[in-house]
């Protein structure tokens, strides 16, 4: 009987020690699903914030690309336009002036033409003036019809 009651001691440690083990083994298993629970859920938030971070970091580098982008574009339109003015207003001076010169111009013409005139008329006074003191009449010296023969000139 001391033997029968030893072998129940040994099966009844072996099976307390089995159910302890398959205990332990479920602690352990459910430690470990925890902690690899844990650590998705440690790895799942930093991805997010490493991915919010990303995100954030590449709306600063394209809104300041954007902003690259429309400075250029401004300062060409601004160039542009001061181009554009500066040929307007080159072409307007352009005008005035040509219409200053061609006021000028007419003015020296309409003198010119006056001084001619003027000289004309004197010149034509003295060719009177000397046919009437001249003794013979342009009659006599013309021909029949009415124009001067070869040789003769008429003082000027």
């Amino acid at each position: 009987m001391a033997k029968m009651r030893c072998a129940a001691i040994i099966i009844q440690r072996r099976f307390r020690a089995s159910v302890l083990g398959d205990a332990e083994r479920q602690m352990f298993a459910r430690m470990r699903r925890a902690a690899t629970t844990i650590q998705a859920a440690y790895r799942g938030q930093a991805a997010r914030e490493s991915l919010k971070r990303r995100h954030k970091s590449s709306t600063v580098i394209q809104a300041a690309f954007r902003m690259h982008a429309a400075r250029r574009h401004y300062l060409a339109v601004r160039k542009a336009a001061a181009v554009i003015q500066r040929k307007y207003r080159a072409a307007v001076l352009a005008l005035e002036t040509k219409k200053d010169y061609d006021a000028l111009r007419n003015a020296a013409l309409v003198i010119q033409a006056n001084w001619r005139g003027r000289a004309d008329r004197k010149a034509m006074e003295e060719r009177c003036a000397a046919r009437r003191s001249s003794s013979r009449p342009l009659t006599e010296v013309s021909g029949s019809d009415g124009r001067l023969p070869a040789g003769i000139r008429l003082p000027l």
